[in-house]
């Protein structure tokens, strides 16, 4: 596979591994590979930071947890970023809380476009974007 002068050669079975991920949202080889490099790139960066498919795309979230880093960043705002205080609320350690903010001040369009979408969204949306919401 080659863009923008990378080329990257894999064992035929990672090919095949790749063709079918690249077959499940619909996207080409080409597309599939760079985003799971992106991905990967990002996961290195920011240690603690997982991506999973939602219904909504491709999303940000802290490991181990059922919280997407704009869930994270959300819920910070309310206590005024203090990653200490916001962990208390969540009950997880705040190591994670400031992997999520690293990782939104990184990439400030992809948490504030995930945090609009929630907002503008109604109960029935929201329910699929965050599990277990009960009305």
């Amino acid at each position: 596979m080659s863009k923008n002068g990378l080329t990257v050669h894999l064992p035929e079975a990672d090919t095949r591994e790749l063709e079918r991920i690249a077959r499940e949202p619909g996207q080409n080889l080409a597309d599939a590979g760079a985003l799971l490099i992106k991905e990967g790139v990002r996961r290195h960066l920011f240690t603690g930071v997982e991506f999973r498919q939602t219904p909504t795309g491709r999303q940000a979230y802290l490991a181990g947890t059922r919280l997407a880093v704009w869930q994270v960043v959300q819920i910070a705002r309310e206590f005024e970023g203090h990653p200490e205080r916001t962990a208390q609320h969540l009950e997880i350690p705040a190591a994670q809380i400031q992997a999520a903010l690293n990782y939104a001040r990184a990439y400030p369009e992809e948490i504030e476009a995930a945090i609009a979408d929630a907002e503008g969204a109604d109960f029935e949306s929201l329910s699929k974007i965050i599990p277990g919401l009960k009305g």
